[in-house]
């Protein structure tokens, strides 16, 4: 890898995309070749060129920012691992950035946030979005517009800082190409639909936890604080039932409209039962969006946050019937297991239960390759445990997994 000095290097604001780099240097190069400002920036022509997730940050920590900000730094103030990884657990969202930082490819964010079925919507908009009146801020401030990150959340139809309609300027796929380098201009150009939402306290809640979770303000959304909270809210309420119920209807006061049209109007990122599924565990990091809509709600039902000594509550007693016969204390210690590794809590019932990964994929609305992955990746004494709880058939997934580790078996 050559070593470059980039010269004059422009100040980005926190939660500007590195991608406003790679297009400031073409516009302050515009002479050179577009492929040469990559490899200047990122060590290389290959990969994606808006680098979104921070693929190659170890290099362009060095040539970017020098030892003054570091690699992870980089990955939580310029790139989309600071939004998502905020929904992780430490320990997901550590190997996640060691990963990255080390150039391992086998955690690129399509691997890390898939682990369940969201094959369905993109984790990012497929255009470069901007608003009106941050690109004049920026040019105040800096002397350029810069490309901001919560901007291009697919479920972020209106800047969370001013509220305006944001607008499409740089079309086309999500990794970009080498005719997109351009500085955000502020052009409007609202596309038809995407109308801003009528005022609302809920709405402008919604767009403030954005910002707060890209600034780090938001612990209570990782995952163990978050099944926490969760349980704290039904403990509450009484059970499922009565919170879904108390949520929904905080929901359309607060927005002054239904459930339905938020739904529809914020597309896949939130699902049709996404009250349900938060408050069972079902979550994943790259539901973020609905986890803010809870999260608003909840909070203006007066439901304080947990404090450190509510971890205990980490339990899915409160979530499933599936776990009667089963003790607590090793359900919490799978469901802490799955949320380390960014499934979603809620697999943990099916999983002591006698049934194959298929099905438990099936039945939990996971991705079964990941699940079996994961299970791979069970530390042995967890899983001598689970085994010890039943007689389980030999079609299990508890069966299986332990022949393959005896040797004996195959990998599925």
């Amino acid at each position: 890898m050559s070593q470059v000095t980039l010269g004059y290097v422009p100040s980005l604001r926190p939660g500007a995309l590195l991608f406003t780099l790679a297009a400031f240097r073409y516009f302050q190069t515009g002479s050179r070749g577009k492929s040469a400002i990559l490899v200047d920036l990122y060590g290389t022509t290959g990969g994606r060129k808006r680098n979104l997730f921070g693929e190659s940050v170890a290099t362009i920590s060095k040539r970017a920012f020098g030892d003054l900000v570091p690699p992870r730094d980089v990955l939580l103030r310029h790139t989309f691992f600071g939004v998502y990884s905020r929904a992780m657990s430490p320990a997901a969202s550590a190997a996640w950035s060691d990963a990255l930082i080390a150039g391992d490819r086998s955690h690129r964010a399509q691997k890390v946030l898939r682990n369940f079925n969201s094959r369905q919507f993109h984790l990012v908009t497929r255009s470069l979005r901007s608003c009106p009146q941050c690109v004049a801020d920026d040019i105040n401030a800096y002397g350029f517009g810069q490309w901001r990150i919560l901007h291009q959340i697919p479920a972020l139809l209106c800047c969370p800082e001013h509220g305006l309609a944001l607008n499409d300027e740089v079309s086309g796929g999500i990794a970009g190409n080498l005719g997109q380098y351009a500085l955000p201009r502020g052009k409007i150009s609202t596309p038809a639909n995407r109308i801003p939402w009528a005022a609302s306290d809920g709405h402008s809640t919604y767009l403030y936890l954005w910002t707060q979770l890209l600034e780090g303000k938001l612990p209570v959304v990782t995952s163990h604080a978050w099944a926490a909270y969760m349980d704290v809210v039904v403990s509450r309420f009484g059970g499922i039932a009565s919170a879904q119920a108390e949520i929904e209807s905080t929901i359309r006061r607060t927005w002054s409209t239904g459930i339905a049209n938020i739904t529809s109007r914020t597309g896949r990122h939130i699902m049709e039962n996404f009250i349900h599924a938060e408050l069972s565990h079902n979550s994943a990091p790259g539901r973020l969006a609905q986890k803010l809509v809870v999260l608003g709600a909840v909070s203006a039902l007066g439901i304080d946050l947990p404090t450190a000594g509510d971890s205990s509550q980490l339990r899915l007693d409160l979530s499933s019937k599936l776990n009667e016969d089963s003790e607590p204390p090793l359900q919490e210690q799978l469901r802490r297991f799955l949320l380390d590794v960014a499934l979603p809590g809620s697999l943990a019932p099916f999983l002591l239960t006698d049934r194959n990964i298929t099905q438990t994929a099936r039945e939990a609305g996971g991705n079964r390759r990941h699940v079996w992955k994961a299970m791979q990746k069970i530390p042995d004494r967890l899983l001598e445990e689970i085994a010890a709880t039943q007689r389980w058939s030999a079609k299990s997934w508890v069966t299986i997994e332990l022949k393959r580790r005896m040797g004996t078996g195959r990998d599925s």
